[in-house]
């Protein structure tokens, strides 16, 4: 009978007592699965959320999702996961103006699909808990896109995807890690965050480093015209037609190769690094087959061209903060190959020529130079009859 009585007031008072109702009920412990308790404060929260118009300050916007995502995280039906995710529908419903609620819708679905691996049997899905994980992965597929962050929706891809991955549903998670790939291509290459224009490259090659290290895992596509890599091979077209800000193109492009080249050590071992339960990788799939093997390595010739043109731009650039980023970029790189390469005396002329750019250079970081010298001496392989390393470690110490 409350909502009745809420209805006679209007305007600002109306908004302000479903507010102090609403933070009350926040307040309260312990979670709800009463009907008429969801359906009266879904009430409340559908009027504050209907305040909102596109004069609305920011912090007030704030505050209110902040409210409605307390009451979602007090609704709790137990072991009716099917009634919940019924809930979390409703509220993506009745609240499509607030980022962070449909956010946080996201992550319920997602925590729900989890919660099925509570009733399982010997860890295998019955056909009800692999439907109803397949709906909430459903729900998630058709939430993120309506998310205006792009970042945003290239991580609950990822996160997507990861959770399709874990619960079996190959098929989802490749869509879902397509739609990561697709979704790189619009990210804008600056944003404005406080009147002021800031440079989104930075997160972007995170979340593309992110990335690589969850395709360790990601079995390749059945169809020998996709083959083994070939969320890969889309990453990296998507990397080059992406049009960087011109003063983050070079430094970007070296971070994400950078990490790249350990995804790609990864899947040439016979044992990957780590494994997914009841799911097959490219180890198991390939165990590194000729064909598999050969256009590997033709990815990280590509790959390693393709940074050290990258690396070649940034040292060129007389930016003095590009020029910062070269020994940076150089030592790191060094490092990479030689924790990731089978040291011969090509990849030890490559490792030379990238510790002696880095030493010569007016803005290297003296410790991490040191450092990286003494991984180098340290190498498992240094101890071997044949190694390239001692002597390598003496002329790099020396000059």
């Amino acid at each position: 009978n409350f909502m009745p009585l809420l209805d006679m007031f209007v305007g600002n008072v109306r908004v302000e007592i479903a507010k102090s109702v609403l933070a009350a009920f926040v307040t309260m412990p312990g979670t709800t699965s009463d009907p008429v308790v969801i359906s009266t404060i879904t009430g409340l929260a559908t009027v504050l959320h209907n305040s909102i118009d596109s004069l609305s300050f920011e912090d007030e916007q704030r505050r209110i999702a902040e409210l409605i995502n307390l009451f979602i995280s007090k609704v709790d039906f137990n072991t009716d996961l099917e009634q919940h995710l019924t809930f979390l529908v409703d509220c993506r419903a009745a609240y499509p103006k607030l980022e962070p609620v449909k956010y946080n819708l996201v992550m319920g679905a997602l925590n729900l699909a989890n919660r099925t691996f509570e009733y399982l049997g010997q860890g295998r899905h019955t056909k009800k808990t692999q439907a109803f994980v397949k709906a909430c992965i459903a729900f998630c597929h058709i939430t993120v896109p309506s998310l205006n962050d792009e970042l945003l929706r290239i991580r609950l891809f990822i996160l997507s995807g990861q959770v399709a991955l874990q619960h079996q549903l190959l098929a989802q998670a490749d869509t879902l890690f397509k739609a990561t790939i697709m979704q790189v291509k619009e990210v804008d290459p600056v944003r404005r965050v406080d009147n002021r224009q800031v440079s989104t490259a930075p997160a972007l090659t995170d979340l593309v480093v992110k990335f690589a290290s969850v395709l360790v895992i990601v079995p390749g596509h059945p169809d020998p015209k996709n083959g083994p890599f070939h969320l890969l091979n889309g990453l990296l077209r998507t990397l080059q037609e992406y049009k960087w800000h011109e003063t983050d193109k070079a430094y970007s492009l070296c971070r994400c190769y950078l990490g790249l080249i350990p995804l790609l050590a990864a899947l040439g071992q016979q044992v990957l690094p780590y494994h997914v339960d009841r799911v097959e990788s490219n180890d198991s799939l390939y165990a590194l087959a000729d064909d598999y093997c050969q256009e590997l390595h033709q990815i990280v010739n590509a790959v390693l061209e393709s940074l050290l043109e990258s690396l070649h731009a940034l040292k060129e650039d007389n930016n003095p903060s590009a020029q910062r980023k070269v020994p940076l970029v150089a030592l790191q790189l060094f490092n990479v190959i030689v924790a990731h390469s089978e040291l011969d005396a090509s990849t030890c002329q490559l490792a030379a020529r990238l510790y002696n750019m880095a030493k010569k250079h007016a803005n290297v970081d003296k410790t991490f130079l040191q450092n990286s010298l003494e991984g180098l001496r340290n190498h498992p392989d240094a101890s071997k009859s044949n190694s390239l390393i001692p002597s390598m470690v003496d002329k790099l110490a020396s000059k």
